[in-house]
């Protein structure tokens, strides 16, 4: 079964390969497919204890991912509220969501603020690849300018 996983993974790398340009439609796609071979594992294992394995395994484990895709944190915040992992990345996923929305407006303004909106931008999503990589090796560790953000959003009563 080892082989077969490994195989399709090949081919649905191929694939992403070969469409390449847009992003967001081999997103759609990938996460399209991921959703079927998850239904298809799952159906196809025969035992409740089988079955609750490859769910906690490959996709309650994962599910905290969606704390760095924007408005997505409040997944996790809602499917996981007693995990501290999750809780942990999903803080973090909601001071970077502030983050974003504060760079958002940097963008209405002419010219400096589309090179500064711009350059937010590229820090949020380096913030939120460093924050997606803590969540695969399983670590908590705080994202760097977090902690003085964190300090700043307890004061002015956000948390």
């Amino acid at each position: 079964m080892k082989k077969d996983i490994k195989k399709n993974i090949n081919k649905i790398y191929s694939f992403l390969k070969k469409t390449g340009k847009n992003f967001y439609n081999n997103l759609k796609v990938f996460l399209k497919i991921i959703l079927v071979a998850t239904k298809y594992l799952i159906k196809n294992l025969k035992t409740k204890k089988g079955r609750k394995e490859i769910y906690e395994k490959y996709i309650y484990k994962y599910l905290d991912v969606l704390s760095y895709f924007g408005i997505f944190f409040l997944v996790p915040q809602a499917v996981k509220p007693k995990d501290d992992f999750a809780q942990f990345h999903v803080k973090q996923g909601t001071l970077l969501f502030y983050l974003e929305l504060l760079v958002a407006v940097f963008a209405v303004i002419p010219w400096a603020g589309y090179v500064m909106s711009f350059i937010g931008w590229l820090i949020c999503m380096a913030l939120s690849v460093k924050g997606m990589i803590n969540i695969f090796k399983r670590k908590k560790s705080i994202l760097p300018f977090f902690n003085k953000l964190q300090v700043f959003f307890k004061n002015i009563g956000i948390e």
